[in-house]
């Protein structure tokens, strides 16, 4: 019996499947290598000799000096420089109060209040007209009634005809009305002059508010205009800042800043100034945490006489021994890493040493506290003996299996 090539082929391919690969060599699962890892056995730590944190300085005041009105820059204040010779007034330089540190030209306002000033005295010569016309008014007007009380009582006797008492009557009619005319010019002269006087007024602080005057001793952080600028009403001309004394601003936990007060002493120190340890006191602690960072922002006001602290130095503040906190677990930042699939959380990896020749890594899930330094405090998720991965974190997987390197 002949049997179909197709099925012949079919039932190789299929016997082909079947049959057990077999080579020269021994069948072995591939495995990789284990990841070199460093750790760092953790252990619960206090801040036994008293807590520091980093705190900006800022100046106790800053003034962005603006433009109330527009026009060109014509004249900016200069300072004696270093060649002895004068220039423009810049960032760094102190200035005191009242200083006019820039003028605009003053035409244009000159202009404007000569024209106030003229239309002022047009309207004072108006009321000064309205004013005689009223008291005129007012004489014919006495005359006139005098002649209607005579030309009633005659009427009344009948020893004046009705012709003649008409007459009088429109006499003071007429007497009567010119009064009231004289009155209303003379309070339209009146709000006329006082809308001069308004206008006159409001030109003249304009040409007052065309100078800058810094309202305070002060350094100069930043001028921003120059001879010949044309500037808009709002513009900034001068950023000023007071820093007879300074603000150190840091943040601390809940746990801390309810042990603290409003007139606390503190102490800062900077590297910026070695060796000098600056002392000032409480004067603010914010009502809420910060939404982000969950820390409560501290404000401490410092001297500063001698200038030695500049806006932007970043100093230390130690809040002592007196305050208490409870023993915490710390990591480096660079054990922390993100868990495959969550932009929210955060997770380290430790070494699992159920197989003793087998270690391996395991996902821990934290819950992270206040970063110090290169460190960050671990609120939850870990406990004091554990082993974290701190170098080789990103390049290691759940249950991969780990080296351990000194």
């Amino acid at each position: 019996m002949k049997i179909p090539v197709r099925q012949v082929l079919r039932t190789g391919v299929s016997l082909l499947l079947l049959a057990p690969v077999t080579g020269c060599g021994k069948d072995e699962a591939y495995e990789k290598p284990p990841v070199p890892v460093r750790v760092q056995t953790l252990e619960a730590t206090s801040m036994a000799g008293g807590l520091r944190y980093s705190a900006n300085i800022k100046p106790h005041t800053q003034v962005d000096l603006a433009f109330k009105v527009g026009g060109y820059v014509h004249d900016i204040h200069q300072v004696k420089g270093p060649d002895g010779r004068p220039r423009l007034v810049q960032e760094g330089d102190r200035i005191t109060k009242g200083t006019i540190l820039a003028r605009l030209r003053a035409s244009d306002y000159l202009v404007k209040r000569n024209q106030a000033q003229s239309q002022q005295a047009e309207a004072k010569a108006t009321i000064g007209q309205a004013t005689s016309q009223l008291a005129e008014a007012k004489a014919n007007f006495e005359q006139a009634k005098l002649d209607f009380d005579r030309a009633t009582n005659l009427f009344n006797s009948q020893s004046m005809t009705k012709v003649e008492f008409d007459a009088t009557k429109a006499r003071f009619d007429a007497a009567q009305a010119r009064v009231e005319t004289a009155r209303a010019q003379l309070a339209q002269a009146s709000a006329k002059q006082a809308g001069a006087v308004q206008q006159r007024e409001e030109t003249e602080i304009a040409l007052q508010d065309s100078a800058l005057r810094t309202p305070m001793d002060a350094v100069i952080l930043k001028r921003g205009i120059e001879v010949g600028t044309l500037v808009n009403p709002g513009m900034v001309g001068f950023v000023l800042a007071d820093t007879s004394s300074v603000k150190a601003i840091f943040g601390v936990p809940d746990m801390v800043v309810e042990q603290l007060k409003v007139g606390d002493p503190l102490a800062i120190t900077t590297e910026a100034v070695p060796d000098t340890e600056f002392h000032g006191q409480i004067t603010s602690l914010a009502p809420a945490a910060d939404p982000t960072s969950r820390v409560f922002d501290v404000e401490i006001t410092i001297p500063n006489q001698r200038n030695q602290l500049k806006s932007g130095m970043i100093a230390a503040v130690s809040l002592g021994t007196g305050i208490s906190t409870q023993p915490y677990i710390a990591v480096p930042l660079t054990a922390v890493v993100r868990p495959a699939g969550s932009r929210t959380e955060y997770a380290v990896f430790i070494v699992d040493r159920q197989e003793v020749d087998k270690p391996v890594a395991r996902l821990r899930k934290v819950t992270l506290g206040q970063v110090a330094g290169n460190t960050v405090a671990v609120t939850g998720g870990l406990k004091a003996g554990d082993q974290v991965i701190v170098t080789g974190a990103t390049l290691v997987s759940e249950g991969q299996a780990v080296r351990v390197i000194p």
